[in-house]
């Protein structure tokens, strides 16, 4: 079944700010991005949160490249879940983050991936009621710090 891409993008950005915020772990701003590497616009602490999520839209394909009926044609997506948070940098004195604060960093970077699959997992999918064969995760990786902001894509 060919679902529209933009609500199948909507809703899974929905899934996301919805798990993160059950878990205490809202980001300041989420959006659907144009782009597959949005730029790191807001990564620290705000009143209601602490970084930024995007949901792109990176590839459509169709399933059976060689069905030669254009409107009947089935698309596998691919999106890209981005979640920005704060990350420990050297301070105004020039002095390192601590272990603690490292690990702290860490702690949160491994409660987002498990969140992000949550979310995946427990709500979109669920939505959506695909079958196992429906959809996929890719490994998720975290992007070096950049400006005090850690990306986890």
């Amino acid at each position: 079944m060919q679902y529209p891409v933009e609500q199948l993008a909507s809703t899974l950005l929905d899934c996301l700010v919805v798990t993160l915020a059950e878990a205490d772990a809202p980001a300041c701003t989420s959006f659907l991005s144009p782009s597959p590497m949005p730029p790191w616009d807001s990564c620290c602490e705000c009143r209601n949160g602490d970084g930024q999520l995007t949901v792109s839209l990176v590839s459509g394909l169709p399933v059976n490249p060689f069905n030669s009926v254009p409107c009947g044609r089935e698309f596998t997506y691919t999106f890209r879940i981005q979640l920005t948070r704060c990350t420990p940098t050297v301070g105004e004195t020039g002095a390192a983050p601590t272990p603690a604060q490292i690990e702290e960093a860490a702690l949160k970077m491994y409660r987002d991936r498990r969140l992000i699959l949550k979310a995946v997992d427990c709500c979109w999918v669920d939505l959506w009621d695909f079958s196992p064969g429906d959809w996929t995760a890719s490994n998720m990786s975290v992007v070096e710090p950049k400006g005090g902001c850690q990306v986890l894509t």
